[in-house]
């Protein structure tokens, strides 16, 4: 009973937690509504909800608090109370106490809210409020629910539309040839055993991706599907996936058997049973697939507090939120979001004033999006403020002894000094940047989840930070190089093309440094056995060199020479495990299909630490 009991508040606060974020989106939504009836019903409902489960599961402290908050919210909904940019202040505060209160009660469940004063300026802004007399000293009572009515009359709706399905069908049936009298009979009894599917409107998702009233749905003669859903804990979706890994190893085992295999008939069934555990596969990763919305979301708020802290007009805008991505990149995505929306706010966007003098409107734009392409997920933070000055990084690099007084940089090294611990342009340290830690961290970040970040960036006209990311970490498509007896594979995403170089094709950039010209842009060349300290194979001079074009950071491309590229296949990522775990270099390990192991490389990272010579100006950045 103690276990069920304990899973019932473990359910709660999880539904809270969603409850409180949605919540929050709702007083973000205040100060910029002229109307904001709706807003405050769905911000009153939530609270309404939270307070009587709280009280059910026995979390009276935090009933309590949410209590004065939804008093305070009913006086709102009244009229009693006017939305002001204060009283957004309040109730986002309001919101941080539950969602620290959430936090709290899932290490302990005797956790008290640590209000902070909040809880008396609640009834302090409840009690000054105006209103009709009698309601002036009235609580809100545990069992109030003003959409009562409202539910009565969906329900009364759902089955006005199942009566007129219902009525639809028997027209249908009876419409049917009488040579297909008897299968469509049977057809009319399967259908009538079991319920009829509520109105599109009255889904979350529905197999046709539309929305409509009862009416519309009555009158279509679609049948539509309600996508419904269960809660499943993440330790039964990880073994799954572990399973699903272990039998696309067993496939890389079969596709490398078939191929010495007579049997047409088993060659034939192998390929079917391939086809079945790809389907298998895709599903199961698709489980681990979570909306990038909630985590866009919790961005407005940054962009509003910063705003205020630094007394500019800031509008932001979201686009592709719906966007998919594996939980476990997203998890380790907010931070480097953080700082980058932060970055666009104090360092990207200009005071009011000055924008005006340049021409600008007062208000500066900040814009969060995300979008597949390809077999990446790309996301871009655009700012419409100053852009970066290639001149002021170096200088700025140079005082702070970043790289040495006689380094030479294009714009695009420029740019990329920003992600240099210990690097800002601010003179003064404050509260939200000048420490020179935040941008150190996006890069770190992303190259902890197998990603990478480009800079794009107009002086005067603003910047875009786009991040691109792989869109699982589970199973990847990767290019199976070989040098000397060694295997390594290398991810896809990050291969531009693979190309066969003719000896005279590389050319020298002066010293010891090659260069390859694709389609007219030089490009260094890289022996990765020099890269990867390995002993070069013995190979004709004259012969032919296998190489993979890459982009690093900057866009720049690199020509990377291996001994043979083997094809490209599906491999498992696996751990390294503690004793070469932060290897240079090396994202993890898989196990190829004889079984033995290989190392997934990463590319972008070897190629950082082996900068060669850019060959359009034959320079090198001197670093400290």
């Amino acid at each position: 009973m103690v276990d069920a009991f304990a899973e019932i508040r473990a359910a709660f606060l999880e539904e809270a937690a969603q409850a409180l974020n949605d919540t929050e989106q709702c007083y973000l939504r205040l100060e910029g509504e002229s109307d904001p009836k709706a807003t405050l019903d769905e911000a009153f409902r939530h609270a309404h909800n939270i307070k009587g489960s709280a009280r059910s599961v026995g979390f009276d402290s935090l009933a309590d608090f949410t209590h004065k908050l939804e008093s305070m919210l009913l006086k709102l909904k009244e009229g009693h109370l006017a939305v002001s940019a204060s009283i957004c202040n309040l109730l986002l505060r309001a919101n941080d106490v539950m969602l620290t209160a959430i936090d709290d009660l899932r290490q302990s469940p005797t956790a008290l809210v640590k209000a902070g004063g909040i809880d008396q300026e609640l009834v302090d802004v409840t009690n000054q409020a105006g209103g009709a007399e009698k309601k002036k000293s009235e609580p809100v009572p545990d069992d109030y629910d003003p959409w009562a009515e409202a539910d009565k009359a969906k329900e009364a709706e759902r089955a006005a539309a199942a009566a007129a399905f219902a009525a639809e069908e028997e027209q249908e049936a009876a419409a049917t040839p009488a040579a297909e009298a008897a299968p469509a009979a049977s057809a009319h009894t399967e259908a009538a055993a079991s319920p009829p599917p509520p109105p599109a409107s009255d889904s979350h998702e529905s197999s046709s991706g539309g929305h409509g009233n009862a009416g519309n749905s009555a009158a279509s003669s679609q049948k539509v599907k309600v996508d419904e859903s269960i809660r499943v804990s993440l330790l039964r979706l990880e073994k799954l996936m572990n399973a699903v890994g272990e039998l696309t190893i067993l496939e890389s085992v079969f596709n490398q058997r078939v191929e010495n295999l007579d049997d047409d008939t088993l060659i034939k069934e192998i390929s079917e049973l391939k086809k079945i555990s790809r389907e298998i596969q895709h599903i199961s990763m698709s489980l681990r697939m979570l909306p990038v919305k909630p985590t866009f979301q919790k961005m407005q708020r940054i962009v509003r507090d910063t705003a205020q802290a630094l007394g500019k007009e800031i509008k932001f805008e979201i686009r592709g939120e719906d966007t998919e991505l594996d939980r476990t990149i997203l998890e380790k995505l907010g931070d480097p979001l953080v700082h980058l929306i932060r970055n666009a706010c104090d360092h990207g966007l200009e005071m009011p004033a000055d924008r005006v003098a340049k021409g600008k409107p007062a208000a500066g734009n900040v814009k969060l999006s995300a979008q597949h392409r390809g077999s990446q997920m790309v996301i871009e933070v655009a700012d419409d403020g100053n852009g970066l000055d290639a001149k002021k990084l170096i200088a700025k690099a140079i005082e702070k002894k970043i790289i040495k007084p006689n380094a030479v940089l294009s714009d695009n090294e420029a740019y990329n000094l920003i992600f240099e611990a210990g690097f800002s342009t601010k003179a003064q340290v404050t509260d939200l940047s000048g420490r020179g830690v935040g941008m150190d961290v996006v890069r770190t970040n992303i190259a902890a989840i197998g990603g990478e970040i480009q800079i794009n960036t107009k002086l005067g006209q603003g910047s875009t930070f786009r991040i691109l990311l792989p869109l699982t970490l589970a199973i990847i498509d990767g290019f199976m190089v070989r040098m000397g007896e060694e295997r390594y594979v290398v991810p896809i995403t990050q291969v531009s093309e693979t190309v066969l170089i003719k000896p005279g094709q590389v050319g020298s950039a002066g010293g010891s440094s090659r260069v390859y010209e694709l389609r007219g842009e030089p490009m260094p060349v890289l022996d990765m056995h020099r890269i990867l300290k390995r002993a070069a194979s013995k190979t004709d001079e004259k012969a032919d060199f296998h190489a993979l074009i890459v982009r690093a950071g900057n866009n720049m491309g690199y020509t990377l020479l291996v001994d043979e590229i083997m094809g490209q296949q599906q491999v498992v990522i696996k751990s390294l495990g503690e004793d070469l775990a932060g290897l240079r270099g090396v994202s993890g390990s898989t196990i190829l299909g004889d079984g033995q192991p290989a190392l997934i490389l990463d590319v972008s990272e070897l190629i950082e630490g082996h900068r060669t010579v850019s060959p359009d100006r034959g320079r090198r950045a001197a670093r400290a």
